[in-house]
């Protein structure tokens, strides 16, 4: 009764519910995000458990809920900042992704609910804030002017790699007149062209063979907005260099780091580069 009278929203006094199966807590959770008509944050114990419940909700949704909402996962970093194994790059991009989702449906950009499923370690971690992430999300637009060398200076700052060929998520690639750039959140890279100052077409391709495709009946025109989120979280460019090698000098020196250390990582920064670990920098 109580569960019920949370979930309809007749009572907000907290519930407290032990014992109940992962499957279980995936029927409560997708009828509590059914009827809550805002994002649902999930905390979990590790990983493994996280991957469970997301795919027991998965399981769930269509045959007993009647309706389709998103479900997100939200993975901690796989390493500590003073290891020297270097962090995953499925998991940069994972959290990038899944980052730009909760904030667009903040924005009201996602219909319908929605489930961030998380661990305590992974919701502790620092990130962009969210009008720093907005702003580094691109946005081209029917119409709108986007000179392609503005595109190329966006991409850049976003956190994007700049490569020739496109075949990993977080990278583009420029030839002439045409954009090669993979997302975070696509399941295939983007082939923009240009023409003049403005976007001509857009389609996907396959970064194997690299030949662009498009399903039946679907135009090459940009025919609304595509949504470009950044590839980091942390970004390192002409209007952040500063701030963060002053930050790191005042680090360094506090906690007694040499020079012979301290500043090949200023170089790198001041070169606009991505030193190792530098995902982990999030204020």
């Amino acid at each position: 009764t109580q569960i019920s009278g949370q979930i309809s929203g007749q009572t907000r006094e907290p519930v407290r519910v032990c014992g109940a199966s992962l499957s279980t807590q995936a029927l409560i959770l997708s009828r509590w995000a059914q009827h809550l008509g805002r994002p649902l944050v999930v905390l979990v114990r590790n990983e493994e458990e996280s991957l469970t419940l997301i795919s027991d909700i998965e399981a769930i949704q269509s045959s007993l809920c009647g309706s389709l909402f998103s479900v997100f996962h939200l993975p901690t970093w796989d390493h500590s900042p003073y290891s020297s194994t270097l962090p995953s790059l499925r998991t940069r991009i994972q959290r990038v992704h899944v980052l730009s989702e909760a904030l667009q449906q903040n924005l009201g950009g996602l219909p319908g609910p929605t489930i961030f499923v998380t661990q305590l370690a992974a919701f502790c971690q620092a990130t962009l804030p969210p009008e720093l992430f907005h702003d580094a999300m691109i946005v081209l637009e029917p119409g709108r002017s986007m000179p392609r060398h503005t595109f190329i200076r966006l991409l850049l700052d976003s956190g994007y790699l700049q490569v020739d060929p496109v075949e990993d998520v977080g990278t583009f690639a420029i030839r002439g007149d045409i954009a090669d750039v993979f997302p975070p959140g696509f399941s295939q890279p983007l082939r923009i062209e240009f023409f003049d100052d403005h976007v001509e077409k857009v389609r996907p391709f396959d970064p194997v063979s690299q030949r662009a495709f498009q399903k039946d009946g679907q135009k090459d025109g940009l025919s609304s907005s595509l949504l470009i989120p950044p590839a980091r979280e942390v970004l390192i460019h002409s209007r952040t260099i500063p701030a963060l090698r002053e930050a790191i000098k005042t680090f360094a020196d506090g906690v007694g780091i040499s020079r012979k250390i301290r500043d090949p990582v200023l170089e790198s920064i001041r070169e606009g580069t991505y030193p190792d670990h530098s995902d982990l920098w999030a204020p």
